[in-house]
């Protein structure tokens, strides 16, 4: 600013008025035009010719067809190749984009993008703020040809710079209201705007007057045609203004535009009648998160709600709600109808009925935890306090340690904030340093994250140390200089390595089908560590056979049933913020033992000598009947019929297969004689 001197006896008053005046101007109206540039472009996908793939920067891979720009970049010429254009404005004040001739159809918003991005080396001096809003245009249908304009948002009747797109599309239509029909009127009482637009500049248009319900063609030096804006007709003197016109493009019946114009004067301030009537009212409940609009009557009025996130999207759709169609819900008493809200919505509605047509713009907030989680509706921009509109939280729960990574966000409302969030970390000596902005980053949206000590536009990764105190994110409010801050307070902890109490290893040796076999460690650490088992160098998980139990810094892992398998090279590894320790169990696994013991040794000898018992048994057995066998073998056979008188002999007569035996008395013993004696 101006170095402002004040007058002394000999000065001239007026020269210090002009002076004063020069120097209060320097300090308010913006000193220059916001810049429009062309940022970046889109190319219809040549096999299946639809949108898609990524935008482009390389302007000068672009083949020279497809776009022509005129007028010392003012005037654009969009070929059905490109599907789009990205347009950047910046200023050093706030600026928003603005379109004066798409609320004249059904222009749909989804085929625009509004971004705003604020970037500032030093957020506490303003003057060095440069505001940036990003226009993207992308789709096939002419309707996207049209006047767009960067104006600022503090002057935009004053300050203002403006671009005209021609939009053919992949399906071209020469007209942009082609097959529509509308009714136009005169803004200020001398000139009527008949909006026969064009997709190209170079078609011809006629205009065509229904005279008799016939169409007659219209030539007039009073009617000038403009392909950005239609025919301008001087209604001082064009006497036949009113009536339905038809603008065309050669013969194409099916694209022709049909107007009817009356008289009257179109005031552009006066939407709706905003009235509100008797028992008429509209709230915000907050416990049901509903807007609710009551009419006068019992009967339930209209409530048309449109739901856009930028100012410039909410202005293309504005004009949906003179066709107002009921999106709400009629409440029990049958009187009111109500619309839910949920979190960052903002838009627009209507409510139209018995006592009540009014619109309102409506923002929400975030739920944060200061307002019980719950969002509150605000109708009014002014109304809107700004630190519920944006939360910082870490993700970690409880204390904080020294070197643990952490990932602080800060959410934001949209509606209310523009792209460009800076972070700062405020130290135990009470400096404040800030991470610096992305350098490659200048367009808004095109970069999510950028390498600045892992840094992102909603997210900062960040290394804890003990020093730090505070972790503060800026975000930029998008239509003024205000930077609105929140920030999430630091009490680190003193991080300590994890140490094992017991030796760094051992050795167990465990019996095949043992059951129950534990392996334990306790560690000391802060934070307390984590531990992973590992079993020749691979994770162990939960299984049938295994299981683990953590407690007061112990944890163990339980073998329920010792298989082969279980042998090998066990770690316990523990691991926190300050680093990591192990404990190494070798296991190895081995056989029953094959020793009986002295039960065993008892049934041995046991066994044996009954072993023995019996055989003895059976040997005195088998002798006894060799004896018996052997006698028998020795016993002469007689016959009966031997003469008396002899000593001894033995008669054998087999009759009827009966044997009989004759002893003589004089030898011999009956005992040794298996068979009865007989008598012949």
């Amino acid at each position: 600013m101006s170095k402002l001197l004040l007058p002394s006896n000999s000065l001239n008053y007026f020269a210090f008025i002009v002076s004063f005046l020069f120097t209060l101007a320097e300090g308010w109206w913006p000193q220059e035009y916001p810049r429009i540039g062309l940022a970046r472009w889109l190319e219809m996908d040549q096999e299946d010719h639809n949108m898609g793939g990524h935008w482009r920067t390389d302007f000068e891979n672009m083949t020279s067809n497809y776009l022509s720009i005129l007028d010392q970049g003012q005037t654009f010429i969009v070929s059905p190749q490109i599907t789009g254009l990205g347009f950047e404005c910046n200023a050093t004040y706030p600026v928003q984009w603005v379109s004066f001739y798409q609320s004249d159809s059904d222009y749909p918003s989804f085929y625009t993008r509004v971004r705003y991005f604020r970037t500032n080396p030093d957020i506490y001096n303003t003057r060095s703020n440069t505001f940036i809003s990003s226009l993207d245009l992308y789709g096939d249908q002419s309707a996207i040809s049209g006047n767009y304009s960067c104006v600022s948002v503090e002057f935009p009747d004053d300050v203002i710079k403006s671009i005209y797109v021609y939009w053919q599309g992949s399906n071209p239509s020469n007209l942009v209201l082609g097959g529509k029909e509308v009714e136009p009127q005169s803004k200020d009482g001398h000139y009527l705007i008949l909006p026969c637009r064009v997709s190209r500049p170079d078609v011809t248009v006629n205009l065509y007057r229904e005279v008799n319900s016939e169409w007659v063609l219209v030539k007039s030096p009073f009617i000038k045609f403009n392909p950005k804006i239609g025919f301008r007709v001087n209604l001082y003197q064009y006497s036949g203004a009113y009536g339905r016109f038809r603008c065309a493009v050669g013969d194409d019946e099916d694209e022709a535009l049909v107007m009817s114009v009356k008289k009257g004067i179109k005031d552009p301030d006066v939407d709706f009648n905003n009235t509100m009537d008797g028992n008429a009212t509209i709230i915000f409940n907050k416990t049901s998160q509903e807007i609710i609009c009551c009419s006068n009557t019992s009967k339930a009025p209209k409530l048309h709600t449109i739901f856009c996130v930028e100012n410039f999207s909410c202005q293309l759709r504005r004009h949906q709600l003179h066709t107002i169609v009921n999106n709400g819900r009629r409440n029990r008493n049958r009187s009111c109808t109500s619309e839910r809200i949920y979190t960052k919505d903002s838009g627009m509605l209507r409510c139209l009925g018995d006592g009540v047509d009014l619109i309102r713009t409506f923002y929400s907030d975030l739920p944060t935890k200061k307002n019980n989680y719950t969002a509150n509706l605000y109708f009014n921009w002014n109304e809107i306090a700004p630190e519920n509109m944006v939360e910082i939280s870490a993700t970690t729960r409880g204390s904080i340690y020294e070197r643990q990574n952490l990932t602080i966000s800060c959410d934001t409302a949209f509606n209310f904030f523009a792209e460009g969030i800076q972070w700062a970390i405020r130290w135990k000596n009470q400096t404040l340093q800030f991470f610096p902005p992305p350098s490659n980053n200048k367009v808004p949206g095109m970069l999510d994250v950028y390498d600045t000590n892992s840094v992102s536009f909603q997210n900062l990764r960040v290394k804890a140390v003990r020093e730090m105190t505070e972790v503060i994110c800026f975000v930029p409010v998008w239509n003024d200089t205000r930077w609105v801050n929140k920030s999430l307070l630091m009490d680190v902890q003193e991080t300590r390595r994890p140490h094992f109490f017991h030796p760094e290893m051992e050795e167990f040796q465990w019996k095949l089908n043992s059951t129950e076999q534990i392996l334990e460690c306790k560690v000391s650490g802060s934070p307390p560590p984590g531990i992973k088992w590992k079993k020749n160098n691979k994770t162990i998980i939960h299984e049938n056979n295994i299981s683990f139990k953590r407690l007061n810094g112990t944890s163990t892992l339980i073998i329920h049933r010792v298989s082969h398998d279980v042998q090998g090279d066990y770690r316990c590894i523990a691991a926190n913020f300050g680093g990591s320790d192990e404990k190494r169990f070798m296991v190895y696994v081995e056989e029953p033992s094959s020793g009986l013991g002295g039960v065993g040794i008892t049934l041995l000898v046991l066994t044996i000598l009954t072993l023995l018992t019996g055989l003895g048994f059976l040997a005195w057995k088998m002798q006894l009947q060799k004896k018996v066998i052997d006698h028998l073998a020795g016993i002469v056979f007689r016959d009966v019929n031997q003469p008396p008188g002899s000593e001894s002999g033995v008669g054998v007569t087999i009759s009827n297969g009966v044997s009989h035996n004759a002893v003589g008395s004089t030898r011999g013993n009956s005992d040794l004689n298996p068979f009865p004696s007989s008598v012949g």
